[in-house]
């Protein structure tokens, strides 16, 4: 998986960033658009949802919306910036899904830095401030020029793009550049192009050191999902389902989650739920929907589970595993390629915060 990277052929355009765009401070951006009218109307519901939640748990945080151009919505955005039909005619046309629309235009962010995030985002805590560095001056010489939420597998970590966080600059535009070189119209998911991308620029032993982008991983407490433990039973044998789930692992008090929620009751509910036990290790399983345990051993985590999956699975194998064994295999393969090509004795990977560097410790065996 961390062999030869691959080459994609030059099928598209350049990334087409105007030269006049002018970007000033932080800000989340979200996304309502498509050709579809009916899926654009789901995402706009969706992505207002979250907005307002964000916006009252954090009124100071600027939040845009990029909208197809018949978009008419229902909240108070403070910009709304059009997607132009012909951006998406031109992914349509052969055959693609958007989600190379979406790459072009997370390079047009209004903000110098942007937490870029899915139109089902349900914000917890009102100290997103603090993860765009806003107001927070130990941050304000920030160390990563592109963070993103994470999903693990048996071998490696890998992209989950539901959340990015990223500060423009020179460093970031080869990033985006090489992302898009790695897309194509026919291409499925935006995840696999950006870890080749990363995977690439990091191994490239041609490439400046100062344009080399330092990637990071956002902390579980910052930035969380849940994960169908499907996969971990996949790898003993079993059949494939999409309940129970489980999240990655917690300690503190978990500000961005991964979910739509039908309302603000169980909006808090379910934030109250997550957040409760923080302060100490914990994983998050949801066994049918909205139905969420919080368990704090591998041993409470498998009981959980299998009484869902039944007796003969071990469906926390995966999820205990992960807890540090991946985040600790992808620091040991990127520092390394970058010891390598820098010829230095010290690290050139930057995690940033101080939140991205605090690995969770694993679930205790009870």
């Amino acid at each position: 998986l961390w062999g030869r990277a691959e080459h994609a052929e030059p099928e598209l355009a350049p990334l087409d960033v105007p030269p006049s765009l002018e970007r000033k401070g932080a800000g989340i951006v979200m996304f309502a658009y498509g050709l579809n009218d009916d899926l654009v109307s789901r995402f706009l519901h969706e992505a207002e949802s979250s907005a307002r939640r964000i916006k009252r748990l954090n009124p100071t945080v600027p939040i845009a919306l990029f909208a197809s151009p018949n978009v008419r919505p229902s909240f108070a955005w403070d910009m709304v910036l059009p997607v132009s039909v012909e951006d998406m005619n031109r992914t349509a046309v052969a055959g693609g899904k958007q989600f190379i629309t979406r790459l072009r235009y997370l390079a047009r962010s209004p903000f110098q830095r942007t937490l870029a995030l899915d139109s089902q985002a349900l914000s917890c805590t009102g100290d997103l401030h603090e993860v765009l560095g806003v107001g927070v001056p130990e941050l304000q010489n920030w160390t990563s020029d592109f963070d993103f939420a994470f999903q693990t597998g048996q071998h490696y970590v890998f992209p989950h793009n539901w959340a990015l966080m990223y500060n423009w600059n020179e460093r970031t535009q080869l990033l985006f550049e090489r992302w898009l070189a790695f897309m194509s119209p026919r291409t499925e998911d935006d995840q696999r192009p950006l870890f080749k991308a990363v995977r690439e620029l990091l191994m490239d032993t041609q490439l400046r050191h100062d344009l080399r982008p330092r990637v990071g991983l956002f902390h579980r407490d910052v930035i969380n999902a849940m994960v169908s433990t499907s996969v971990a039973h996949a790898m003993v044998g079993g059949a494939g389902a999409t309940k129970p789930r489980c999240s990655l692992v917690l300690e503190g008090a978990l500000k961005l989650f991964h979910l739509a929620v039908d309302s603000e009751e169980e909006a808090d509910a379910v934030c109250a739920t997550i957040n409760s036990g923080a302060g100490q290790p914990r994983m998050i399983v949801e066994t049918a929907k909205r139905e969420f345990h919080v368990v704090h051993s591998t041993k409470e985590c498998e009981a959980t589970v299998r009484r869902e999956l039944g007796e003969d699975a071990h469906p926390c194998y995966y999820t205990s595993w992960n807890t540090h064994m991946n985040h600790r295999f992808l620091r040991k393969v990127v520092v390394i390629a970058q010891m390598r090509a820098e010829q230095r004795a010290k690290p050139v990977y930057m995690l940033g915060l101080d939140w991205h560097e605090r690995l969770p410790q694993q679930l205790p065996k009870a």
